[in-house]
């Protein structure tokens, strides 16, 4: 009965990542570390009632010593000892990216966290965010547009829609992707909550882009979070003079990565390592001269096949012949009639 074990020491005891590190050194075993907590009997076997039951209603508890537990929140300094979800967890294997920013927004940082999170998604790109107001469900709703799956980690109980609005997106999500949360279902939203559930978004990506950010904003916290635990920050860029993008350009300013379209991301999250072992996308792919020619135009923003074939100096036949090839080579991706985009791999 270890998951019982790790919800208790988890949702009951509220034992953090480091004292229950403190007390497996004492106690060598996870199991004797709950009989030295003398917990009531038959404690265990109401807890495994429970999780059954919410298991029919479809959500899930999953135990920081389980396989499925994601790789990437075991590198943080405080990893929460168990994660409930409905849908699914993030894909080990794949890369992600978390995208936060203001609640306040404006039409440009709609568009970006809209455009920048589909043509991610669209690339392989699994998007984190918190679902949040804002650039936060605009991040989602743009990953919701492309191919991969997206994930909102909640303030929240994983069966607590907040903010109410975002009800749409929160279906859906559940959907194709997940809702994650280290509290318990029906913990209602607490102001305290969603600084600490911060560290969750960043320790569950690779990096973190930051879009529109006021000074002392959420994001701002999750930038910091994410630059202990060794991940890249990224940040687009905002006028000079607009409070809504102090944040963003004071982070350039410190040293974050300059983005203006997802190529400038893209590369690190695909090639590095991503798991336990390299990324598998990295694979040597042999191409025609013409392939070549062609796969050098294309970009991870949509670009129509009459712009490729003007840039790449053949004809629109031969272009459309090329590109067919490339997509059945993984390396190209039709989004609507007549644009394409690069896969990386």
């Amino acid at each position: 009965m270890k998951k019982e074990i790790f919800y208790t020491l988890h949702c009951l005891e509220k034992m953090g990542y480091r004292k229950y590190k403190e007390n497996i050194e004492r106690y060598k075993t996870v199991d004797k570390l709950y009989d030295s907590l003398q917990r009531p009997k038959g404690e265990l076997q109401e807890i495994q009632k429970k999780l059954k039951h919410w298991k029919e209603q479809g959500i899930f508890f999953v135990s920081y010593e389980e396989e499925d537990y994601p790789y990437l929140l075991k590198q943080i300094s405080s990893p929460p000892l168990g994660l409930f979800y409905k849908g699914r967890l993030p894909d080990n294997k794949e890369p992600a990216l978390a995208m936060i920013g203001a609640r306040n927004h404006t039409t440009y940082g709609r568009e970006m966290a809209r455009g920048f999170a589909k043509v991610l998604s669209a690339c392989g790109v699994q998007i984190i965010s918190g679902m949040a107001l804002g650039i936060d469900g605009f991040a989602h709703e743009g990953a919701l547009s492309g191919k991969t799956p997206t994930f909102a980690v909640l303030g929240t109980g994983v069966d607590i829609c907040y903010p109410k609005r975002n009800m749409g997106i929160y279906r859906e999500i559940e959907k194709k992707g997940g809702i994650i949360s280290e509290y318990e279902p029906g913990t209602i939203a607490r102001p305290e909550n969603f600084p600490i559930r911060n560290r969750i978004i960043s320790g569950l990506s690779q990096g973190v882009l930051v879009i529109e950010a006021r000074y002392k904003s959420g994001s701002l916290i999750t930038a910091n979070f994410a630059l202990e635990q060794n991940r890249d920050v990224y940040a687009v860029p905002g006028r000079i003079g607009d409070s809504q993008s102090e944040g963003c350009n004071d982070l350039i300013k410190q040293g974050a990565k300059l983005v203006l379209t997802p190529d400038d991301i893209l590369e690190n999250l695909y090639f590095s390592d991503i798991s336990k072992g390299k990324n598998e996308k990295k694979i040597k792919i042999v191409l025609e001269t013409t392939e070549k020619m062609v796969y050098a135009k294309l970009r991870c923003e949509p670009k129509h096949i009459d712009e490729i074939a003007k840039e790449a100096k053949i004809s629109r036949v031969e272009a459309i012949r090329t590109l067919m090839s490339l997509e059945g080579k993984q390396l190209s991706m039709q989004i609507t009639p007549g644009y394409y985009i690069r896969n990386l791999v």
